[in-house]
C-alpha cells in the first residue's frame, strides 16, 4: 500500500508541474523556426500554386487555401506565407459570367503589388491571359501613374501615356496595365506575355506605338530590369497577329540578359508593309521593314533553349521571313535545345523541315535536343518532297523528338498512302527512312504512333535495328499513342500485355507491331506517353543536359 500511495503522489505531483508549466501554441513554435527552413516548408506547400486561378478552390490545387490558412492563423507567419501565396500568379480578366468580379480582382491584385513593394518582390512567376479587357477608369489612370519612378524600370508611366491610354481604347490600357504590372515584378523568374498588332484599321496605329515603346524604353536605360527572368513564353493578344519583327520582342531580350528559355506562341512572319491600313501611316510603313529590330536584338549567351510553337512562317512569299528566324535564332550562340512546332495555314506552304536544319547548321555541333512536330500540316516545298537526312550532321545530338509529319519523308500529297517511295520511279524501296535519318549518339528518342499503320513499316524497320544494336547510345524510347481516353503521363513498358491493359493500346491496333519489335531491345527502355505530351517529355530525369 505505501508502494502504491507513493507512486499516486509521485503522479500528482507531475501532474501539477506540467499544469503549471505553459505550453506554446504550435504556429509560434513554427514561426520560431529558422528562416531558411520555414521558408522551406512554405516552398513545399506552395508547389501546387502554379495553376490557373480557375483552378484554385478544386480538390487539384490546394496549396494556395493551406498557405490562406497558415497566414491566418499566426501573426509572425503572416508576412512569410503571402509571400509564397504570391510566389505565381495567374491574371485573367473578362472570363465570361465573371467580368465585373474579376475585373475588380485582379486590378486589386496590382494595386497591392503597387503599395506593398515587399509583397511585389515576392512574386517569381505571372501569367497574363491574352484576351483580358480591364475596364479604363479615371482612378485606375492615376494609380499607373503614381507609381515610383524606380519601380518602374521596365516601363515608366507619365500623366500624359496614362491619359492617351484611356481616351484610346481599353486595349490600350491594358497593355499598359500589363507593363506596369511586369515593372513592379522586378524579380520574376517565369513570365508569360501576350504581344500582337491588331487586325485591321488598328494594325498601323499598334505598330507605331510598338516601334515608340521601344525607343522610350532604350533611351531609359531598361537594359537588364528583369535580371532574374529564366523562362519567358511570348504569345498573341486575342484578335492580333504575333509577328516575328514585333519591336516589343527586343524590349524583353534587352531587359532579361540571363534568359535561358524563350518560347515564342503561334509566331508569324513578320508585319508586312503591303498592307492597306499600313501603309495610310509612312512612319508605321517604315518600321515594318523585316530587318528592323531583328538586327537590334542583344547577343543572349544565356539563351540555351528557345521553342517555336506553332510556328507560322512560310516557306516562300512575299511575307516570309525565313531570314528573320535565322537572325533570331543567331542571338543565342550557346543554344543547345530547339523545339519548332508548325502551325497550320491553308494560304502558303509551311517552313519545310529541311529548311529549318539548314537554318540550324551554326549548332550542327552544340545542339543536343531537337523536336519537330509538323501535326496535320505538309512541310513541302512546291515540287518536291521533304528530307531530313540532314539530321546526321547534328555531331552531338542526344535527344530527338518527331511526329510522323515530320519524320516520314516520303508522305508527299501525291502519295498520302504509300510508306517509303522513290518519288521518281515510284517504285517501293526498303523502308529505311527513320533508320538512316536517326544519328548514333541520340540517346533519348521520342516518336509518334499515328494515323494507323500509314508508316508502320519505316518504326518496324528502325524498332528491328534498335533490337539488333545497330544504335548502342539509343538507352530510352518513348512512344507517344493517341487513344479517346488515354492514361495520364507515361509508364514505362516491359511487355505488350501491360501496354493494352492499362489502355495504351488496344487489342487490335496495328501499332502493337512495332511496340513488340521496340521491347525486343536489351539496351533501350520503352516507355508509353499520350498524345500531347511531346514538349513535357522530361528528358532532365534521364540525362543532365546543361
Amino acid at each position: 500500500m505505501e508502494l502504491k500511495a507513493l507512486y499516486q503522489n509521485w503522479r500528482q505531483r507531475a501532474k501539477s508541474r506540467a499544469a503549471k508549466q505553459p505550453v506554446e501554441p504550435h504556429c509560434a513554435t513554427l514561426a520560431t523556426l529558422p528562416t531558411e527552413l520555414l521558408e522551406l516548408i512554405l516552398s513545399y506547400i506552395c508547389k501546387h500554386c502554379s495553376r490557373p486561378g480557375e483552378l484554385e478552390l478544386s480538390d487539384l490545387d490546394d496549396g494556395k487555401v493551406t498557405l490562406k490558412s497558415v497566414s491566418l492563423a499566426c501573426r509572425a507567419l503572416r508576412a512569410p506565407a503571402q509571400a509564397f501565396l504570391v510566389h505565381s500568379l495567374w491574371l485573367r480578366f473578362g472570363l465570361r459570367g465573371y467580368r465585373k468580379a474579376k475585373d475588380d480582382s485582379n486590378f486589386a491584385v496590382l494595386r497591392t503589388l503597387i503599395e506593398c513593394p515587399t509583397l511585389a518582390a515576392s512574386v517569381r512567376k505571372v501569367t497574363l491571359g491574352g484576351s483580358e479587357l480591364m475596364v479604363a477608369r479615371p482612378g485606375r489612370f492615376e494609380m499607373l501613374r503614381d507609381v515610383e519612378p524606380g519601380r518602374s524600370t521596365f516601363r515608366t508611366v507619365t500623366a500624359d501615356e496614362a491619359t492617351a491610354a484611356g481616351c484610346a481604347d481599353e486595349v490600350a490600357f491594358n497593355r499598359l496595365t500589363r507593363d506596369v504590372l511586369v515593372s513592379l515584378t522586378h524579380n520574376l523568374t517565369n513570365l508569360s506575355f501576350p504581344l500582337g498588332l491588331r487586325r485591321g484599321a488598328h494594325r498601323a496605329t499598334d505598330l507605331t506605338a510598338a516601334a515608340y515603346f521601344s525607343k522610350q524604353n532604350s533611351a531609359a536605360g531598361s537594359d537588364g530590369s528583369l535580371p532574374n527572368l529564366q523562362i519567358l513564353t511570348l504569345f498573341p493578344e486575342r484578335g492580333a497577329d504575333f509577328v516575328l519583327n514585333d519591336p516589343r520582342i527586343r524590349v524583353f531580350l534587352v531587359a532579361a540578359p540571363n534568359l535561358r528559355r524563350l518560347v515564342l506562341d503561334q509566331v508569324q512572319d513578320m508585319a508586312v508593309s503591303t498592307d492597306r491600313d499600313v501603309e495610310q501611316s509612312a512612319g508605321a510603313t517604315h518600321q515594318s521593314n523585316t530587318d528592323l529590330f531583328l538586327d537590334q536584338l542583344p547577343t543572349m549567351h544565356s539563351l540555351h533553349s528557345i521553342h517555336l510553337q506553332s510556328c507560322m512562317i512560310a516557306d516562300d512569299g512575299s511575307g516570309s521571313n525565313v531570314t528573320g528566324l535565322q537572325t533570331l535564332l543567331g542571338i543565342a550562340p550557346n543554344l543547345r535545345r530547339f523545339q519548332f512546332t508548325a502551325g497550320f495555314n491553308i494560304n502558303f506552304h509551311m517552313l519545310a523541315g529541311s529548311r529549318v536544319l539548314n537554318i540550324l547548321e551554326p549548332f550542327y555541333d552544340t545542339l543536343v535536343d531537337l523536336g519537330l512536330r509538323y501535326n496535320a500540316s505538309l512541310p513541302y516545298l512546291h515540287g518536291g518532297t521533304d528530307s531530313l537526312r540532314d539530321l546526321s550532321l547534328f555531331s552531338n545530338l542526344q535527344v530527338l523528338r518527331l511526329d510522323e509529319a515530320a519524320y516520314c519523308h516520303s508522305r508527299h500529297p501525291d502519295q498520302p498512302e504509300s510508306d517509303s517511295r522513290n518519288q521518281g520511279s515510284g517504285q517501293p524501296v526498303p523502308p529505311q527512312c527513320l533508320t538512316r535519318i536517326l544519328p548514333p549518339t541520340v540517346q533519348v528518342l521520342h516518336l509518334e504512333l499515328m494515323y494507323a499503320c500509314t508508316r508502320q513499316h519505316d518504326m518496324l524497320h528502325l524498332a528491328a535495328r534498335v533490337a539488333e544494336g545497330r544504335f548502342p547510345n539509343l538507352s530510352h524510347v518513348q512512344l507517344e499513342t493517341v487513344m479517346q481516353t488515354p492514361p495520364h503521363g507515361a509508364a514505362r513498358l516491359h511487355s505488350i500485355h501491360q501496354a493494352v491493359g492499362a489502355g495504351w493500346l488496344s487489342a487490335s491496333q496495328d501499332e502493337n507491331e512495332v511496340v513488340i519489335a521496340f521491347l525486343g531491345s536489351k539496351n533501350a527502355e520503352i516507355w508509353m506517353r499520350n498524345a500531347g505530351c511531346f514538349d513535357d517529355l522530361d528528358v532532365e530525369a534521364f540525362l543532365d543536359l546543361d
